[in-house]
């Protein structure tokens, strides 16, 4: 049993993790910034919580990419638009205004949008490291 749990960690930690998703040049983290694909928005951030924004303005920028919470359950709310999720590399549902997604900590997630214009809230309970230190550089 250890075999099979140290290749699901090894596969784990190979995935993308929040710190290099805020490395991508597709995401934009200021909002005084023309975004490229994607403009990540942090609007308030404690040791234990961090909430944003996610902005995309047209759906052929493409997934937002997949990426890993080591230390945070992620909830995203739908605010405009409507979005795909993807949990583990799998298409779960399309997520409407007013509609929640929870993604549990360490599980590899994107979300595709399907409407031009889609806005995404998100909220990482504790906050996530990655998010933490990027703010604070940035």
């Amino acid at each position: 049993m250890s075999e099979i749990t140290d290749k699901i960690t090894g596969i784990k930690n190979n995935q993308t993790t929040i710190d290099c998703l805020l490395e991508n040049k597709e995401i934009t983290m200021r909002e005084d910034k023309e975004p490229t694909k994607w403009l990540l928005d942090v609007n308030y951030q404690r040791s234990h919580v961090a909430m944003g924004m996610v902005y995309c303005k047209d759906v052929k920028a493409g997934d937002f990419p997949s990426h890993i919470h080591k230390n945070a359950r992620e909830y995203l709310i739908c605010a405009k638009g409507s979005f795909l999720f993807f949990l583990e590399g799998r298409a779960v549902r399309e997520v409407k205004v007013g509609e929640c997604v929870s993604v549990p900590q360490g599980m590899t997630h994107k979300s595709k949008p399907l409407i031009d214009d889609t806005q995404i809230a998100w909220i990482c309970v504790p906050c996530d490291k990655g998010i933490l230190s990027k703010k604070e550089v940035g």
